[in-house]
C-alpha cells in the first residue's frame, strides 16, 4: 500500500504516550502537566476535551499544533510526525479552538469562511454538523447565529 493510501485510511491525529512538563522553579523538579496521553482522532471526527481548569486541555492542544513541544511521546498528523511538518503548514491544515476563541463580528458561518485563499470548507449546517452526528448527547447549534466576539470586523 502506498504511503498516501495508508494516511488516507488512518486517524488524522494520533497521539501516543505524550507527556509534557514545565521546568521547576528554584531547583524544584519539573511540574508534570500531561502524563502518558494516548488518543486518536478519526478523519472527519472531532475531539472535545473537558476537564477542570489546569488539567492540561489547552496544553494538549498546543502540543498538537507545535505551540508546545512534548517532553515525551509522539504526535502524528496525517500519518507523519508533527516534527516533520513545517509548523505554519501544520497550523494551516489543523484547526484548533482553544478555551476562549477570538471571533470577528458576524455569524459563526462567516467566521468559518475566513481562511487562506484556495482552501475549501463546507459551511452548510449539515456539513458542519457531521463531526457531532454520532453523539446524541451533543446539543444542536446553528452556525447562522451571531458569534460571540472579541475581535473587530474582518475585511476578508
Amino acid at each position: 500500500m502506498a504511503d498516501g493510501a495508508a494516511r488516507a485510511s488512518g486517524p488524522i491525529f494520533q497521539v501516543e504516550r505524550l507527556s509534557l512538563g514545565y521546568p521547576g522553579r528554584r531547583g524544584r523538579p519539573p511540574a508534570p502537566i500531561l502524563h502518558d496521553v494516548t488518543v486518536a482522532v478519526e478523519r472527519g471526527g472531532a475531539l472535545t476535551l473537558v476537564g477542570p481548569s489546569g488539567s492540561g486541555k489547552s496544553s494538549l492542544l498546543r502540543c498538537l499544533n507545535r505551540l508546545e513541544e512534548p517532553t515525551a511521546g509522539t504526535v502524528r498528523f496525517d500519518g507523519r510526525s508533527i516534527t516533520e511538518w513545517d509548523p505554519r503548514e501544520l497550523r494551516r491544515r489543523a484547526a484548533l479552538v482553544l478555551q476562549t476563541p477570538v471571533l470577528f463580528a458576524g455569524t459563526v458561518r462567516e467566521n468559518l469562511c475566513i481562511r487562506a485563499a484556495g482552501m475549501t470548507l463546507d459551511v452548510s449546517d449539515s456539513g458542519c454538523a457531521r463531526p457531532w452526528a454520532r453523539s446524541a448527547s451533543t446539543p444542536t447549534c446553528s452556525i447562522a447565529r451571531p458569534a460571540r466576539c472579541r475581535g473587530a470586523r474582518s475585511n476578508g
